[in-house]
Formats: structure tokens, sequence, C-alpha cells
């Protein structure tokens, strides 16, 4: 838990709530989003945030674009009637492009927090789509602004990995700080920052450092969360809170 000094939130499902709050941080418990292969109505959104053994609370991933037309507005309502039936869990949705249903459930308090996937980097084997230009991943943040919901919404860098892209470019971690110095000046409402943790990566000491390094980031520019989330899985606060988070899930840094 060291490496992660900053994190407040795990949310991989993969660690055990109990031992999570003996180490000061709450575990958060993964779910489908609208990418969710056999839904067939809102119940089980309901049934992940109503379960009692799910405290302190949900990650929902992912909220991307469906081909089932109908799923959104099952996602919603399943999350709606999960937070009528369990008012105290902590419901985090990671998102592509935020839209306005997503929006509503910010504003009427069935969601808590919306983590942008902003990613501009990730290792080879992704292929050359699976990270985005500067300037579309700011768009995904001015689309969350202009819904109303850029105080409940954070920004995720990524992928964290010493790993090269497909062009052979590596994650300038200089370059990475100057972004989020302009992310806390563009968007000052945003409650933290996020980190995409590649956990296809072995384990060494420069991706330790680079991990670090985003940990004293986040805590620098924003020093008054409480810190941090993490999740990991694909499968598998009202407070400001930052993330990081690897390719099988998120991890939310402070």
């Amino acid at each position: 838990m060291s490496l992660y000094a900053g994190m407040t939130m795990d949310a991989s499902g993969w660690l055990d709530p109990k031992l999570a709050a003996l180490a000061g941080k709450a575990a958060l418990r993964w779910m489908y989003g609208t990418n969710y292969p056999d839904a067939v109505g809102p119940d089980y959104w309901r049934k992940e945030i109503a379960d009692p053994t799910h405290l302190p609370g949900v990650a929902l991933d992912e909220w991307v674009p469906s081909k089932n037309p109908a799923i959104e507005g099952w996602v919603a309502e399943g999350l709606r009637q999960g937070r009528k039936a369990a008012p105290d869990q902590f419901i985090a949705v990671w998102v592509t492009d935020p839209i306005e249903t997503l929006a509503k459930l910010v504003k009427d308090g069935t969601v808590d927090l919306v983590i942008a996937e902003t990613y501009t980097h990730a290792a080879a084997h992704y292929g050359p789509d699976s990270f985005l230009h500067w300037d579309t991943a700011l768009r995904r943040m001015d689309a969350a602004q202009a819904l109303g919901m850029g105080d409940k919404t954070i920004f995720c860098f990524g992928h964290i990995t010493p790993l090269p892209d497909a062009k052979g470019r590596k994650l300038d971690m200089v370059l990475l700080a100057e972004r989020a110095h302009q992310i806390k000046e563009c968007y000052p409402k945003a409650p933290g920052i996020a980190f995409y943790q590649d956990d296809s990566t072995d384990d060494s000491g420069d991706f330790r450092n680079m991990i670090r390094k985003c940990d004293e980031l986040s805590t620098k520019l924003w020093p008054n969360t409480p810190k941090s989330v993490i999740k990991e899985g694909p499968r598998a606060s009202e407070n400001q809170t930052s993330a990081v988070s690897n390719q099988c899930g998120r991890l939310v840094l402070k």
C-alpha cells in the first residue's frame, strides 16, 4: 500500500473491503456498465448496488455507446433503484463520452463521481486506436462541463506504463505533469485527477517510480482531497478524489 500512499478507494473488486479499511482505504466493487452482455432490464444494476456486502460502494465499468438502444435506460433505472435501496453506497462511473442521461444521474444525486476515460498513451500491443489525441481528451472534459457535471467529473491520465506506444514513443512524465497543471487550471471545479495503470506491464523500478510520481503529483495539485481510488479488472465522493487504473480496471488515486 505504500506505493499508493495517496489512494483512498480501491475500485478493482479484488481487495477485501475489511482489509482495505484497515489500511485506511475504501474498496469499491466492480460492476458492468452499458457493456453488460446479458442485460434484459434494470435488475442487474439495482441488485449490485442494493447488495449490503458491496458497501462502501460500486464502480460501474463502463458507460460506453451500445448497440442496444434500451440499455442506457435500464442502467439509469437500475442505478436509481439501487440508490433508493442503499442510499449510503458510493457510486462511481467510468465513461468515454459524457451524455445527458449520465448527467441527469449526477444531478439527481444518484452518481457520486464520473471518471472520464481520457487516455493519451497506451503500450504498442493495444494498437494505435487505444488512446486519444490531447484535444480529443479535453473535449470529453468540456462535454462534462457543458452538461453541468464538471464538479463531479475527473480526468483520467493513462495508460501509466514504461512501455512505448505503437510509434515507439514512451510516456513523457514531464509532459504529463504539465498537462495535469493544465487540467487543474482549465477545470478548477474538477474534484481531482486520475491515472490509468496498465496491468500488462511487468513490475519494475521504473514502473513503480512512475506510479509514485503520479501519486505525488495528484497530492501536490489536489492537496485537500481525501486521497484516491484504484480499480482493476476489465471483467473483474462527493469529496474530491483522483484516480489510477489499469487495463483490467481502474485505480482512482488522490
